[in-house]
């Protein structure tokens, strides 16, 4: 079963984006979610909507403050200087910056992808800029590096290093605000209406969310803050961490807090 992404959709997982640029990816995500098999089923569409809204930053929603261009990482002389695979000429760190959805970045992963897609990238960076190449490029990765198979477990924490190395979220008086790295907030937040889209068609879901026991350690306090947030923000049937395993187990009714629509979790 394939799942849409509408606008709606994609303005629940990027809350800060602005309409032109989620109707310009709305369609362009469609056709490289089909081609790479995210949109097969709930959990992995949830998980890799929830990965490119921190790592595009909302599409780039705030690029006239970082004084850029659509597509491409955020202005910034420390990112440009560190290194990057494949960058040996000088200058390559400011051509192959971060561009796309997610963020493919130095010159040999811009060849790596201009073999992929036959499109001479190394030679026009600013072809990923566009939304069909921002996406293909961002599903193949995705797919490539086993994402789906790790969405299919479960194993969040696991995609979002293969990623983007960490997972935090920033927890306010309010709830949860989508801090940097805040993927967990987003996938939560998508899940939960992929649930209630589903809904007329009698699926249920509950989502499980494995942090490894060596993991857990570090992020415990992180971990029960951000139970306490979703607490405030959605109405789980269930939200279990348990320690000894490194296993949350959250499962997610279909409404907000207030809203009158129906659980549909299990």
């Amino acid at each position: 079963m394939h799942t849409l992404i509408t606008e709606d959709l994609l303005r629940q997982a990027m809350p800060r984006a602005h309409a032109d640029d989620i109707a310009d990816f709305v369609q362009p995500l469609n056709v490289a979610c089909a081609e790479y098999g995210i949109d097969s089923t709930a959990e992995r569409l949830a998980c890799f909507l929830a990965q490119i809204s921190v790592e595009s930053d909302d599409l780039w929603h705030a690029r006239a403050h970082y004084d850029t261009v659509r597509g491409e990482e955020y202005a910034s002389a420390r990112r440009t200087r560190t290194p990057r695979p494949g960058n040996v000429q000088p200058g390559d760190g400011v051509r192959f910056k971060g561009r796309g959805i997610l963020q493919v970045t130095g010159r040999q992963n811009y060849h790596r992808a201009s073999s992929i897609f036959g499109v001479d990238f190394e030679a026009a960076p600013e072809h990923l800029l566009e939304p069909k190449w921002s996406c293909l490029s961002a599903a193949y990765y995705w797919q490539s590096h086993g994402c789906n198979e790790l969405s299919d477990a479960g194993n969040f924490l696991a995609i979002t290093k293969k990623i983007n190395g960490g997972l935090t979220a920033r927890i306010s008086g309010s709830g949860l605000d989508q801090g940097e790295g805040g993927t967990l907030v987003s996938l939560l937040s998508v899940y939960e209406q992929l649930l209630m889209d589903r809904a007329r068609e009698g699926v249920r879901g509950v989502l499980h969310i494995t942090v490894p026991p060596r993991e857990y350690e570090d992020l415990e306090y992180e971990l029960h803050a951000l139970g306490r947030g979703l607490a405030a923000k959605f109405t789980p049937e269930v939200i279990e961490i348990r320690g000894p395993a490194g296993r949350i187990v959250i499962r997610l009714a279909s409404r907000r807090r207030n809203d009158s629509a129906a659980d549909i979790a299990s």
